[in-house]
């Protein structure tokens, strides 16, 4: 059964998929990289940043904090 999956943020309707997908998508409407998972009878769309940890943030020449992401 094909389920749909919703940014976290907006709302925007981001993708469908099957038990078992997982992706990494692009919010157009509000530019956030959101992971979604599909299992069962559940669909899980959370920000991308949660995963995100000290070793992949750096410091900006201006000293700002900079994230790297990996897909």
């Amino acid at each position: 059964m094909k389920m749909y999956a919703a940014c976290p943020i907006c709302g925007h309707k981001l993708c469908k998929g099957e038990n078992g997908s997982e992706v990494d998508i692009l919010c157009s409407r509000c530019g956030k990289l959101i992971r979604v998972h599909i299992s069962d009878n559940e669909v899980r769309a959370i920000p991308a940043e949660r995963y995100t940890n000290e070793s992949n943030t750096q410091k900006t020449a201006d000293g700002k904090t900079s994230q790297r992401f990996s897909l």
